[in-house]
């Protein structure tokens, strides 16, 4: 999702006006280093262990626990390390998609008709 609004704020997107390229950019930032930031705690092995074995409201919801019930070769640390490796990929990738965006709008401009 923060990819996403990335990659509208860069590409210029069906923005209706300049704050809503600028919100854009804000909220996929925000969303996208909110995660590297959370994964980046978890590769600490006391904040992980505290992860771990907190209960909120007597319901745990650890989503790096849960995939790591599901990808039984893959720990909660590594997990979090593909998800760092992963945020960091779709702010390349947003970016660049939105430098090939402008490329190819350049390339498709249709030339003015003389009457």
């Amino acid at each position: 999702m923060g990819g996403f609004f990335l990659f509208r704020a860069w590409a210029n997107m069906a923005a209706r006006n300049g704050y809503e390229r600028w919100l854009n950019a804000f909220f996929g930032f925000f969303m996208i280093l909110k995660n590297i930031y959370f994964a980046w705690l978890l590769t600490d092995p006391d904040i992980s262990e505290e992860y771990s074995s907190r209960l909120i409201g007597g319901i745990s919801h650890h989503d790096f626990a849960a995939m790591h019930e599901i990808i039984h070769s893959w720990t909660v640390h590594g997990i979090a390390l593909f998800t760092i490796f992963y945020g960091v990929v779709m702010i390349i990738v947003s970016f660049l998609g939105a430098v090939y965006k402008g490329m190819e709008a350049e390339i498709n401009v249709p030339e003015e008709i003389e009457l």
